[in-house]
């Protein structure tokens, strides 16, 4: 059945963000920081590598599911739980603030970039699916 999107293998991998972002540290492309949160004794860790914000989210989930921003030290355990309830590989990645932006690529081809803008914290699930008010 035809469709759009990355082939099989490519979906594959990517759909594991923390495997992603290890296979584009080892071919030399840029990410923001991040670690894998194995539970509470990771956090102080994470506070002093990442510093603050950073966001906490599920290894493999999709459309921003258990994503949360981290702006306080004591945000950081809701945000674990949050992540920990919906999949077992949670990590935290240093937070990239400024405009977000997509951009699909479509046989090898760039598109156009897209700005995204929405009143909420960050991109998420509400602001993808639910919210009348974000911006393309």
């Amino acid at each position: 059945m035809p469709y759009t999107g990355s082939g099989v293998m490519g979906s594959a991998i990517t759909m594991d963000k923390l495997r992603t972002k290890r296979l584009a540290h080892a071919c030399g492309v840029p990410t923001p920081a991040a670690l894998e949160l194995n539970g509470p004794q990771d956090f102080e860790h994470a506070l002093e590598r990442l510093r603050l914000p950073m966001i906490v989210k599920p290894c493999s989930q999709g459309s921003s599911v258990g994503m949360s921003k981290v702006e306080r030290a004591d945000d950081l355990p809701a945000a674990y739980a949050a992540a920990r309830a919906v999949e077992r590989c949670v990590f935290a990645e240093s937070w990239v603030s400024g405009a977000e932006y997509t951009v699909a690529l479509l046989q090898g081809e760039a598109l156009p970039s897209i700005r995204i803008e929405t009143p909420r914290t960050f991109y998420d699930y509400e602001a993808k699916y639910v919210r009348e008010d974000t911006r393309y």
